[in-house]
């Protein structure tokens, strides 16, 4: 999120600062996925969408629905967000600027996992 956090530990005095390794705040349209093969295919005309707010509320556009949530980032490579108590992941690869790679995934099945290019409006 962009948020640096700092703290002071009793054992040592010098004060450690732990940031976010990804900015992941922001719109994120949806522009391909990696099919069976590897190969990332185009999938703009979908016009799907994921936002991270930097309150921490979650919205997204897929298949004619919106949807609208909560989501948390551990600051690493994981955002998990919450829709009507449903779960739904996206573990990041990379982000390059405005541009991201991430695996998306549901608690229902946490083993059926595809791969997307993002690109943050």
């Amino acid at each position: 999120m962009g948020t640096i956090f700092t703290s002071c530990s009793s054992s040592d005095n010098r004060d450690e600062q732990t940031s976010a390794k990804y900015n992941v705040t922001g719109t994120w349209d949806l522009m391909a996925f990696k099919d069976e093969n590897g190969k990332f295919i185009d999938v703009t005309i979908l016009k799907q969408w994921a936002a991270f707010n930097a309150d921490g509320t979650y919205k997204s556009y897929s298949n004619k629905s919106n949807y609208s949530g909560t989501y948390t980032y551990d600051n690493k490579s994981l955002i998990t967000a919450s829709v009507s108590g449903f779960k739904v992941y996206y573990n990041i690869i990379s982000i390059d600027g405005n541009e991201a790679i991430a695996e998306y995934y549901d608690q229902s099945n946490t083993n059926d996992r595809v791969t997307f290019k993002l690109k943050r409006r």
